[in-house]
């Protein structure tokens, strides 16, 4: 500990950091470059792996160039600014060949990576933690590894509309005494910014409150600076580090929409995105080319708002999109509905974990392309009291059976299977939350049941754009008078895209997909790790056709990649 050393740096790491060799040991070494020679300090060591700060730069790399921001190196965003961009093309590159030879023993050619049009300016997303400070509140990103947040009032990484957000709230919270949130003692009312920008800037402020003060004077301060927006209160009171909480109330402001490859989507605090618009346009796009084929039925897994459902339907018969989140579902519905898509997509609520397995079973279980007619009086439930006693998977393949036999001939149609230990399950980019309302007189509010049963309900299309007359989507039971049929296929009809978030499928969904084996697999991935994990089962049946990494996040350690598997001949 506290040795200084002399090293080459002769790597660089899957988190972005130099690595050297150091006495039999390999030393890992944030901000250097390939080839420099550096003096560091080694802070901690075992047997065979040591971590050390750099202290001198004794001969730098030709690929060093001057960080954009005065903070790189104490905020913990960025890991690659010291570094030309072509070079961290390669880097990354490189660390997905390595990383899927380590984790998943698969030997892969090295993948090009679609660039970023802007390597700054090019996030539509920032997360603030926001501390009590000496002198009011403080926002900023955790120093690498830590708690620890590093004030800041800008970053490069974002446009200017940020550093305007970041210096409103700042200044509403100082003027009105509110207060910044104390992790340690609980205590303290701010505890996130949240800022995204689509057609307008919106706001959303995490508190540990049921209530912020002035919160219209806010949304005016806001008004005034940015222009168009909308200012929502996330109310989180528990001891916890999740961002957002259950309940999400929208203070006043213009909806916010995003336009996707001809798609327009409503977007909610709660909404996934991935945070650049022009590589994530490109990637859908290739997505897309990827999906078309010979398969009639889709499953999206972690579909999210539906935009994947929406972008991929045309080259399907049916597709069935799986997501977490029971606001992103309805919103999904809704947008189906809105493109005339409800006769083709339906929406399932609750945990891919269990409902993946489940929809494959029943798909793949049939010997013809398309599924048989249900009995005109089947319904998806008979009574939500009959389920009062349940909780186990076996629900959860009744439900399926009847989703299956039904199908979704009724437009607007989507099936929520709620479960508090299943909606635990959800992680990281998307909230793990049970259920949430995005506004105080939301029809779409609900609260999941004490006894944490499973529920199996629609929300059917009331007119022409699935919505009341205020525009809301509504929950009711299907129609025990319905008649549905869907179409669906064996395993060679079928198509599943997974795009999880960044820790990956849960092992019954990895299991599922190897049992059941469907004629392709497309795989979206923000973490190398965990798709090489994923994949790598998955290769005894299956042949990597595509690999293909989009940098959605210049300046970082961090790659987007996609991999279409297809299922070897028998």
């Amino acid at each position: 500990m506290n040795q200084d050393i002399l090293v080459d740096i002769i790597n660089i790491g899957a988190n972005g950091e130099g690595v050297a060799k150091y006495d039999g040991r390999t030393v890992f070494i944030p901000y250097t470059c390939v080839g420099e020679k550096v003096s560091a300090k080694v802070t901690h060591a075992n047997k065979n792996v040591a971590f050390a700060t750099l202290t001198k730069l004794i001969t730098p790399s030709d690929d060093r160039v001057l960080p954009e921001c005065k903070l790189f190196g104490k905020c913990g965003g960025c890991q690659l600014q010291h570094i030309n961009y072509n070079q961290q093309l390669i880097i990354k590159a490189n660390s997905v060949v390595n990383t899927f030879r380590k984790v998943g023993n698969i030997d892969i050619d090295m993948p090009t990576v679609v660039p970023s049009p802007c390597q700054y300016h090019y996030r539509n997303k920032l997360v603030l933690p926001i501390v009590q400070g000496d002198n009011g509140i403080e926002m900023g990103f955790f120093a690498q590894g830590t708690h620890k947040v590093i004030p800041l009032s800008s970053c490069p990484l974002h446009g200017q509309w940020a550093t305007d957000v970041i210096d409103v709230v700042r200044q509403f919270a100082n003027q009105y005494g509110i207060s910044g949130y104390d992790e340690c003692s609980g205590k303290g009312v701010l505890r996130h910014l949240v800022v995204r920008k689509t057609n307008n800037i919106s706001v959303t402020l995490v508190i540990n409150s049921d209530q912020l003060p002035h919160s219209q004077q806010l949304l005016a301060m806001l008004t005034e600076r940015v222009g168009e927006c909308n200012l929502y209160l996330s109310i989180n009171t528990k001891r916890n580090n999740v961002v957002l909480g259950e309940k999400c109330i929208m203070v006043g402001g213009t909806p916010s929409t995003v336009d996707i490859l001809g798609y327009n989507f409503n977007v909610s605090p709660y909404s996934f995105l991935q945070v650049n618009d022009a590589v994530r346009d490109y990637m859908y796009s290739t997505v897309r080319q990827l999906s078309e084929g010979s398969a009639i039925t889709l499953i999206d897994a972690y579909s999210g708002v539906g935009a994947t459902s929406c972008l991929l339907a045309s080259g399907y018969s049916h597709v069935y999109g799986i997501e977490i989140v029971k606001q992103a579902t309805i919103d999904a519905d809704c947008l189906a509905s809105k493109y005339g898509l409800s006769h083709k997509i339906t929406n399932l609520n609750g945990d891919c974990r269990m409902l993946l397995p489940q929809l494959l079973e029943r798909l793949v279980g049939s010997d013809d392309v398309s599924r048989p007619t249900a009995q005109p009086n089947a319904t998806i439930i008979d009574s939500i009291d009959s389920m009062n006693s349940c909780n186990s998977q076996d629900n959860v393949a009744q439900s399926i059976d009847c989703i299956v036999a039904r199908g979704s001939s009724v437009t607007g149609n989507t099936t929520c299977i709620n479960n508090d230990d299943l909606i635990k399950h959800s992680a990281l980019d998307r909230p793990n939350t049970i259920e949430h309302s995005v506004n105080t007189d939301s029809s779409g509010s609900s609260h999941t049941q004490a006894n944490s049963c499973i529920v199996v309900n629609t929300h059917e299309q009331l007119g022409d754009q699935g919505s009341t007359e205020d525009g809301q989507c509504q929950c009711n039971l299907l129609s025990a008078d319905s008649n549905n049929t869907i179409s669906s296929g064996r395993a060679d009809h079928i198509t599943v895209l997974l795009d999880p978030p960044r820790k990956g499928c849960d092992k019954e969904i990895i299991d599922s997909l190897c049992r059941y084996k469907p004629s392709r697999i497309i795989y979206i991935s923000c973490n190398p790790s965990t798709l090489a994990r994923d994949i790598a089962p998955l290769l005894n049946d299956y042949t990597i056709s595509t690999l293909q990494l989009f940098d959605l996040f210049p300046q970082t350690s961090h790659v987007e990649t996609v991999v279409l598997m297809s299922r070897a001949k028998d």
